[in-house]
């Protein structure tokens, strides 16, 4: 899935479509931390820096509070919404 939404959003220019990708397979299954955390950081990566939605990016960051609560990707997110001045 992950090289689906790559493609998606590189070759294909549809950058929306790949957030829907890996949301899409963020929910079919129960992934591991370290998995978990991979797709919502891409998608913040995508809302970010291929949409402009700052507020997408900060609401998959939020998640990832909600999701991981107390661990090092909580500590990531916690840093990049400080970046946006979120928290």
């Amino acid at each position: 899935m992950v090289e689906i939404a790559k493609l998606q959003r590189e070759k294909l220019n549809s950058p929306a479509v790949a957030v829907e990708t890996l949301r899409e397979a963020l929910e079919a299954h129960e992934w591991r931390e370290n998995d978990a955390a991979f797709f919502m950081f891409r998608i913040a990566d995508i809302y970010e820096n291929d949409l402009d939605n700052h507020d997408g990016a900060i609401a998959t960051l939020k998640q990832v509070l909600e999701v991981l609560p107390e661990t090092r990707h909580a500590a990531n997110a916690t840093h990049k919404l400080r970046e946006f001045g979120a928290i």
